[in-house]
């Protein structure tokens, strides 16, 4: 839905076909043959994460990239720079948060509320009987929607007062 909302078309190659996937195929064997070898001589391996992430990023930048490739002919980093001038560049104004929002089709109740994670949340009124679909946020501390052409803004905090339903062991 991400790559879709930014016109992005995402391609995915069945498992175990290698051919349909070659490019990233043949970047793994080289990483496997030529860094992955250098961290196997003595005293080059590495201790933290964080330095072998250091290592990778600094092995792409002054080997892979410069280095010249037989498929394409020229090395990534040249390949990259001819096609820089066809990169469809992010609107800046676009809200990125809100696309990692997940979507949950809801129906605003005849109350004004609306049920999300066995919860109840207050909208407007004006809203009563509209469907929904909630855009809402993995952590749930704050849900928006987008609906009759206006944002609508529940925090965690403000749950209906009758929305406590009895729970199996609540004392009746």
């Amino acid at each position: 839905m991400i790559c879709a909302n930014l016109n992005i078309r995402l391609l995915h190659a069945p498992p175990y076909h290698a051919w349909s996937k070659g490019r990233i195929e043949r970047f793994f064997h080289t990483l496997q043959q030529d860094f992955e070898a250098t961290l196997r001589l003595p005293g080059q391996a590495a201790s933290r994460l964080e330095e072998l992430n250091g290592r990778l990023a600094d092995w792409i930048q002054r080997v892979y990239h410069p280095r010249h490739h037989e498929g394409i002919g020229m090395s990534p980093q040249e390949r990259f720079q001819r096609g820089s001038t066809h990169l469809r560049l992010l609107d800046p104004h676009l809200n990125l948060d809100q696309l990692f929002y997940a979507q949950e089709l809801r129906t605003v109740r005849k109350d004004g509320t609306v049920r999300l994670a066995s919860q109840l949340h207050e909208v407007d009124l004006a809203l009563r009987g509209l469907s929904a679909p909630p855009l809402r946020p993995l952590d749930l501390r704050r849900i928006t929607s987008i609906t009759a052409a206006r944002a609508l803004v529940w925090l965690a905090g403000d749950h209906h007062l009758n929305s406590r339903l009895p729970r199996a062991g609540d004392a009746a």
